[in-house]
């Protein structure tokens, strides 16, 4: 609930009107501002404003039958208008758009509890459920709304999936509040926005927008909106800043810049950051795919590594169920065991957020796919080649965690498992058609194995880069004399012509581990 309802239910209890003055330090009051600090905005002598604000408390005292003060107003007045709630009209107007069906839907309860918190109890005007592709966004905000429906006189939901400009939502929406029945249509942007804002608050309005990274940049790392959807910024801004009793609820794979800057103003924009599910839930998605003649086997750790490899996506464990069930008869265990669990389904699933990175985002993920571990803010930066980017690295990491689901540990960053694997084979790929076209480009920009590195992860990037390269480019050479020359020339232009950054030390490497792997290919052979 905002300021403006606890205002007129006061004055509906009362029957009196309250001062500009009572209204100003009922304000302060709910932001938790200080005395003074109230005084100084509406322009009083601070102990007047104290003495007014004694008798207002003791007038809603009186009101609510129990004392309150300045640090206990809000709290208790949310508990008696909550209560006291009056009922619901029946007709309420439901336009669920092309909204999709969620027949099943378990778990979340946390979740649920908290957006309903936010936008029952704490009136909120903009929330946003962010996360990544696959998470369960849409059936979360689907779920919330059919559960609080009851709660508002309009409830609509809209998909911006197709980017419509915004002049064809905010008609689609205007018509949709009955608007139209006021009259002519407005005929500017600034028009349209104020007869919606008009009817958020003169209605209890639930309006449900789904897909919003539809309309912001690519490869920017900035969280803007896209050219020709800049209104955007002008509605959410208007939604969110202007006083009504409604909610715009969003959902979105990316946190545009404009609603990270309006929640760092006001607790009337919030973001729920959606991660995924645990085991219990996870496996249940399982039961969906699986039949009477055919369930899954897996030992309890087998079903915990495949789980948390996929982040507890939903999308991303149903692809990974059905794989398994055409691929391997429902096996767990033979699926983990060919090491190969970014398949092209959920290759597909990574491709679209990867290719939204900026390139210095994008380099970010391929170093830490590179440490294997968890990475500081120092380490990054000295790995970096680029003076700009490592002056830009603090923002870099700002931008790309509204894009990515970084792990976090005590100040250091690295990468979901499933996210390791598939940057790792993004980056093996590269560095391969690289040496095969004679280019050098992320072969210099990547140091692919570190000489200072703790032994392990050495030998993690000798198993899961080196190796891997290796193996491809001796398949596509099909003879390792052939392979070594080609890695010796290379190495020669580098040295001839010396250049910043980690070229030669790779090619040195690959050589070194080719001639190893050779070796034991002959010896296989001898034995």
């Amino acid at each position: 609930m905002n300021i403006d309802q606890v205002i007129q239910w006061i004055e509906t209890q009362t029957e009196n009107s309250l001062t500009p003055l009572q209204k100003g330090i009922l304000q302060g009051a709910w932001e938790n501002k200080k005395y003074s600090d109230i005084a100084h905005t509406l322009g009083y002598n601070s102990e007047y404003v104290k003495d007014v604000a004694s008798l207002l408390w003791q007038q809603i005292s009186k009101l609510l039958g129990k004392k309150v003060t300045k640090k206990t107003i809000k709290r208790e007045l949310e508990k008696v208008l909550i209560t006291s709630a009056t009922p619901k009209p029946t007709n309420i107007y439901q336009d669920w758009g092309e909204a999709p069906d969620v027949p099943v839907f378990w778990g979340r309860t946390t979740e649920l509890e908290t957006l309903k918190k936010w936008i029952l109890e704490d009136s909120c005007r903009l929330v946003a459920i962010v996360g990544f592709a696959g998470i369960g966004k849409t059936d979360l905000s689907l779920k919330l709304a059919q559960g609080i429906q009851n709660q508002f006189d309009y409830l609509i939901w809209r998909s911006l999936l197709n980017s419509p400009p915004i002049t064809d939502i905010l008609k689609d929406l205007n018509t949709s509040f009955g608007q139209q029945k006021l009259g002519k249509l407005p005929d500017s942007l600034d028009a349209y926005i104020s007869s919606l804002i008009n009817h958020l608050r003169q209605h209890r309005c639930l309006l449900i927008l789904d897909n919003v990274e539809t309309l912001l940049q690519e490869r920017t790392g900035k969280g803007d909106f896209r050219q020709g959807y800049k209104e955007y910024e002008e509605l959410f801004q208007a939604i969110a800043t202007v006083s009504h009793q409604s909610c715009c609820l969003l959902t979105s794979q990316e946190k545009p810049e404009t609603l990270c800057q309006l929640a760092s103003f006001s607790r009337q924009t919030r973001f729920l950051e959606l991660g995924g599910l645990n085991e219990e839930e996870g496996k249940k998605l399982f039961t969906l795919i699986e039949d009477e003649s055919q369930t899954f086997k897996g030992s309890p750790k087998q079903w915990q590594e495949l789980i948390q490899f996929y982040y507890g996506n939903p999308l991303g464990l149903k692809l990974v169920a059905n794989h398994i069930k055409e691929v391997f008869d429902s096996n767990i265990s033979e699926f983990i065991a060919q090491e190969k669990p970014i398949f092209d389904d959920v290759r597909n699933l990574l491709n679209y957020h990867f290719y939204r990175l900026s390139l210095p985002e994008e380099e970010i993920m391929t170093w830490l796919a590179i440490n294997r571990e968890f990475t500081s803010f120092e380490q990054l930066k000295a790995d970096l080649l680029s003076p700009y980017h490592k002056t830009r690295l603090s923002d870099t990491l700002q931008t790309l965690q509204r894009r990515i689901p970084l792990e976090k540990r005590e100040s250091k960053f690295s990468l979901q498992p499933m996210l390791m694997k598939y940057v790792t084979e993004i980056m093996i790929e590269d560095i391969t058609a690289e040496i095969n076209s004679n280019h050098i480009n992320r072969l210099n920009n990547l140091l692919l194995l570190k000489a200072l590195a703790k032994d392990y992860v050495r030998e993690t990037q000798i198993s899961f880069i080196i190796q891997p390269i290796l193996q491809q480019l001796v398949y596509d050479w099909r003879n390792y004399e052939k392979l070594a020359q080609q890695l010796e020339k290379m190495l020669q232009i580098v040295q001839q012509k010396p250049i910043t950054g980690y070229a030669a030390d790779n090619l040195i490497n690959l050589l070194y581990h080719l001639r190893r792997m050779k070796e034991l290919d002959e010896y296989q052979v001898k034995k």
